[in-house]
């Protein structure tokens, strides 16, 4: 996924209320996969179900998958 689609994901996520962060900033050197960062510690079984599902409408639209 292209840098202005992770910047897209996070856009969308943030404004339907899910945090989503890539992974760059915690590489010494730029990782061979791209990633986004999940935190959910302080979270309840359903808010993650809840997030899941934002994340995954976001994905499809952003990738049109």
């Amino acid at each position: 996924m292209q840098s202005n689609r992770f910047d897209a994901v996070q856009r969308l996520a943030l404004d339907r209320g899910v945090g989503v962060y890539p992974v760059m900033p915690y590489y010494l050197r730029p990782p061979r996969r791209a990633g986004l960062m999940l935190g959910y510690a302080c979270l309840t079984e359903q808010e993650i179900r809840e997030g899941v599902a934002v994340l995954a409408d976001v994905l499809r639209a952003v990738t049109g998958r």
